[in-house]
């Protein structure tokens, strides 16, 4: 190499190595943009804005003096305090934008998860949009309104940049509850350290039985600490029903197949005590991680009986046992999503990440009319699970996802009932049929007499460990019928996110017990495979899936209102 080569060898080998701290800003704001929710056509406007090389890119906790101009765009990752000039439009992310009396921004305004302050004293050439957490504003000239999400809020602002609603929400509906309505006061402080509190009482349309009240509560304080909004504290006191694991299923899905179908795809148990967390979500990174300790007392809750719009006579399927008594926990979780669309990705990675571990209390299995006397349950145990996704651009328009998932106790030891996973069914391995995988939980049942009540319950809930593959390629589907000319709004953008797409699935999954300690049937799974198709129409489906396993035979239909993952 000659002498004259190497200063540029060596500044284009130093470049090629400060690329990713170059560019890892402007990939911070794109992924933020990207993820906040907002309008596709906002989105892409904002993303082009925040990625042009000519904009101005501000840090956290900003301040433009009064003497300052900044000529063109400009974008900042946090808070910014304006007294001078922009001379373009004016993007905040993640932050609230305080404008000085004086101060001027000749383009638009937009806020996204924030709050602005001062724009009655300032000067706005265009339109300013607020997206404030809870609720989005939108400010032309002198006239705002809000757009109002699916929950009732009834408030007001309490003073500058703080606001406080009542708000009434209604929960997943269910098999114990009927529909739990959350009633109550959710209110922040604002500022660049707020402290946000939500105290809502749980009426329940049904009485659940065994449970200690008919109505629950949830309280939770949390105060932000440090600059950027990237740490908090909060507690919580709590007294709810929650479903031993989602199943694969969204809330949505569970509640309209529940209230339609007298069909519950999830299993519920009781928690009633008091939690502590610290969580962090650094702005300039796609995690979500939080510790938590928790101070409860399970219980069992017992089947009622919901009013259901078809199928009304059918019985509800029995409740699992769970472990009652005292129990503390430490756990965390850990969360990375660099997916492109949070509901319908089609590229980037989710990890997800959790770890509990039981260090203290008292656990016990009810007596039955099997056992007369309750059983002791170890409170001293691990449980963690891992889920693992990727969404990769085939082509022009396709996707490749696959997921693997490691759920349950790593030292393959048994675990609580309420801490226990089953596979099989819509959510996860749809050709089979709901509970195969459950370690023989089901095989047998068992009476429980309480309260003056009796009810019929499984002895558990299922493995102590399961695994679960699942792989699904989609394309676009493109149908012309024959009437009129196609419209550009209906043509497909790849099928991650067109209006049309089909799809090709295939799925295994098995369950492993940790040993027989008196909570029912201790049985490994045999290893269960599915494949299918499936007609797409943006997110929701309809999916065909034939099981192969021997002695298995026949296909089922399932309808989905979400993609399987």
């Amino acid at each position: 190499m000659s002498a004259a080569a190497r200063p540029l060898f060596f500044a284009l080998g130093a470049l090629l190595l400060a690329w990713p701290l170059l560019t890892q800003p402007l990939l911070a704001q794109e992924r933020e943009i990207e993820e906040a929710g907002l309008p596709r056509v906002t989105t892409d406007r904002l993303v082009a804005v925040a990625t042009d090389p000519a904009t101005v890119q501000l840090p956290a906790d900003s301040h433009v003096g009064a003497d300052s101009v900044l000529a063109g765009d400009v974008v900042v990752m946090g808070d910014l305090l304006l007294e001078g000039r922009v001379e373009g439009d004016l993007i905040v992310v993640h932050g609230d934008l305080e404008m000085a009396s004086g101060s001027t921004v000749l383009g638009d305004i937009t806020v996204v998860d924030g709050e602005v302050r001062g724009s009655e004293v300032a000067r706005i050439g265009g339109t300013l949009i607020a997206y404030q957490r809870g609720a989005r504003f939108v400010q032309r000239g002198d006239r705002a309104r809000e757009v109002v999400e699916p929950e009732l809020k009834l408030g007001h602002e309490v003073g500058t940049g703080s606001w406080f609603r009542f708000a009434v929400r209604a929960e997943e509906y269910n098999r114990v509850e009927g529909l739990p309505v959350h009633v109550g006061p959710v209110f922040d402080t604002g500022g660049r350290t707020p402290f946000r509190g939500r105290a809502q009482l749980i009426p329940r349309t049904q009485s659940a039985p065994f449970a200690a009240d008919r109505v629950g509560y949830r309280v939770v304080g949390e105060q932000f600490v440090g600059s950027g909004r990237a740490f908090r504290v909060g507690v919580g006191l709590h007294s709810v029903i929650d479903p031993i694991e989602d199943r694969g299923l969204s809330d949505r899905e569970n509640s309209w197949s529940t209230f339609l179908l007298t069909s519950d795809q999830r299993d519920h148990f009781e928690r009633r005590g008091w939690s502590a967390h610290l969580r962090a979500t650094p702005r300039a990174w796609p995690l979500d991680a939080t510790l938590e300790y928790r101070n409860e007392r399970h219980g069992i809750v017992g089947v009622t009986d919901p009013w259901t719009v078809f199928r009304s006579s059918r019985e509800w399927r029995s409740q699992p046992l769970v472990a009652e008594g005292s129990l503390e926990t430490l756990g965390a979780a850990l969360e990375l999503d660099t997916r492109d669309d949070g509901a319908d990705p089609a590229a980037g990675w989710l990890v997800r990440a959790q770890w509990r571990e039981g260090v203290g209390g008292r656990l016990a299995l009810p007596a039955t009319d099997r056992a007369s006397a309750a059983i002791q349950v170890d409170s001293r145990f691990s449980s963690a699970l891992l889920d693992l996704r990727r969404y990769q651009p085939v082509g022009r328009s396709g996707t490749l996802a696959m997921r693997g998932v490691l759920a349950g106790a790593p030292d393959g030891g048994s675990l609580p009932p309420q801490y226990q996973h089953a596979l099989g069914g819509v959510g996860s391995l749809p050709g089979h049929s709901r509970f195969a995988a459950d370690c023989g939980a089901r095989a047998t049942q068992v009476e429980v007499h309480r309260d003056d009540r009796e009810q019929v319950m499984f002895p558990a809930y299922g493995c102590d460990r399961v695994a679960l593959a699942q792989f699904e390629y989609r394309g676009p589907l493109n149908l012309d019928i024959g009437f009129g000319s196609p419209r550009g709004g209906d043509a497909n953008r790849g099928s991650g996110h067109g209006r049309k797409s089909w799809a090709v699935f295939f799925n295994a999954g098995r369950g492993w017990a940790g040993g027989d300690d008196g909570a029912g049937p201790a049985l490994e799974s045999q290893t269960l495979y599915d494949a299918g198709l499936g007609l797409l129409m943006r997110q929701a489906g309809i999916y065909w899936a034939v099981p192969f396993r021997d002695g298995m035979s026949g296909s089922t239909f399932t309808f989905r209102l979400e993609r399987r993952f």
